[in-house]
């Protein structure tokens, strides 16, 4: 009882409240949301600003000779991996939505992709496994991330003969329509071949 009449003159102090208000308040489960905490006196104004955002690291851009180097590389190798590579050196998707590419959003007609979907890491729920995440294919983020990426010619060529030998429903990375590639496996696997 004294140390709950010790909080309860602390608080009142510093709240600007009644000793016999805060008694009450402390005596039942009194939630507040933030604007009845702030008029209470429980935070103060500062919990209202805005923190400015830590600017941004630069990005990494390839030099045209890293790209050559890059380019003649997976050219001479012309694997799944390899193409993959090269689909998002001409085209700029990203590394995710290159895990989720397969062979039938590729229009052989328009040199085109379509980018629908996306491999994502999700948490699991709790029980589930022992790992922490699980990977899934989504739909993009925003509307607008669903997309036509048009392909050079000459790549579209390449992607073709490597396609032909496939399963049309395959993963362009996987060669195989029964599994995806990891985002991470694919990111460690470009930063040990080109490093």
């Amino acid at each position: 009882e004294k140390t709950r009449e010790e909080l309860c003159s602390i608080v009142a102090v510093h709240t600007k409240q009644e000793h016999e208000r805060v008694f009450a308040d402390m005596d039942r489960d009194y939630w507040m949301n933030a604007e009845e905490a702030l008029q209470y006196g429980m935070v103060d104004y500062a919990a209202h600003l805005k923190l400015p955002k830590a600017p941004r690291a630069d990005l990494a851009v390839l030099s045209n000779k890293e790209i050559g180097l890059i380019e003649n590389e997976c050219l001479r190798t012309k694997d799944n991996w390899s193409m993959g590579i090269l689909l998002c050196l001409y085209t700029g998707i990203r590394l995710g939505e290159v895990c989720a590419v397969r062979w039938s959003d590729i229009s052989w007609e328009e040199s085109a992709l379509r980018i629908s979907k996306t491999v994502v890491r999700l948490p699991r729920q709790s029980g589930d496994s022992e790992a922490k995440t699980r990977l899934t294919i989504t739909n993009p983020k925003t509307k607008n991330a669903d997309r036509v990426v048009p392909i050079p010619a000459w790549l579209a060529q390449e992607l073709k003969t490597l396609a032909e030998e496939q399963e049309s429903d395959a993963y362009i990375l996987t060669g195989t329509s029964g599994r995806f590639m990891d985002p991470r496996t694919y990111q460690y696997r470009f930063n040990t071949n080109f490093q």
